[in-house]
């Protein structure tokens, strides 16, 4: 179905124009849909690329140190438009010191990107969205929680798989494509670290990552 959509959307608004169903005056709107929809079939094509080089292993892993603490604050700013029109309250639970982590600090950032990205979709109005970071032995631990609608235990064990929406039971937004967290998952594995979601009413809905924290 992701798939599908746009090639069909594409297609008929195409189509429309060619056989002159769409009025001249309108043509350049139609045609802007369908280049959307292209963009749009696009980033699904290298996100399914990105998922399979990660899971087979075959894009190259550039590890160096930097401090998580920073990447979190760099990252949250730039939702900052989003989070004032949800009226959203960002909790900063940072641990004290500099949480330097040995890693592929893109991917990372795009792990921190997404998980903020989903966690501001599905947050209420007016709710709350926590991010912590912490420090045991020689593993830094990441969380976002936020609040709002719950996932369901049944659905827990299928949010990592390709295209599977959580959407459908968090919120009305249909637009994901079902691929970030299975992008997100792979990325930590590729990291030989972990990531784990718990999703109750007394946490709301959070993520925890790990990733490895270098010996001095």
């Amino acid at each position: 179905h992701d798939l599908r959509s746009p090639l069909t959307s594409i297609k008929g608004f195409i189509n429309a124009v060619l056989d002159g169903t769409v009025p001249k005056d309108k043509q350049d709107k139609y045609l802007r849909i369908a280049l959307n929809e292209s963009e749009r079939l696009t980033k699904i094509a290298n996100n399914i690329l990105d998922l399979s080089k990660m899971e087979s292993r075959t894009v190259e892993l550039n590890s160096e140190e930097f401090d998580m603490n920073t990447l979190v604050i760099n990252e949250i700013d730039k939702f900052e438009r989003r989070l004032i029109e949800k009226e959203v309250e960002v909790v900063l639970d940072i641990y004290k010191t500099d949480v330097i982590v040995l890693a592929d600090k893109d991917m990372i950032t795009r792990v921190m990107n997404n998980l903020i990205d989903n966690a501001i979709k599905f947050v209420n109005e007016k709710g709350e969205i926590k991010i912590t970071t912490n420090l045991i032995k020689n593993k830094a631990y990441i969380s976002i929680a936020n609040t709002g609608r719950l996932i369901p235990d049944d659905e827990l064990r299928y949010i990592w798989h390709r295209f599977h929406k959580v959407d459908k039971s968090r919120g009305e937004n249909k637009h994901g494509m079902g691929l970030g967290l299975s992008i997100i998952k792979a990325i930590i594995d590729y990291h030989d670290e972990e990531i784990n979601v718990i999703s109750t009413p007394e946490t709301g809905t959070r993520f925890t990552y790990t990733l490895k924290h270098p010996n001095k």
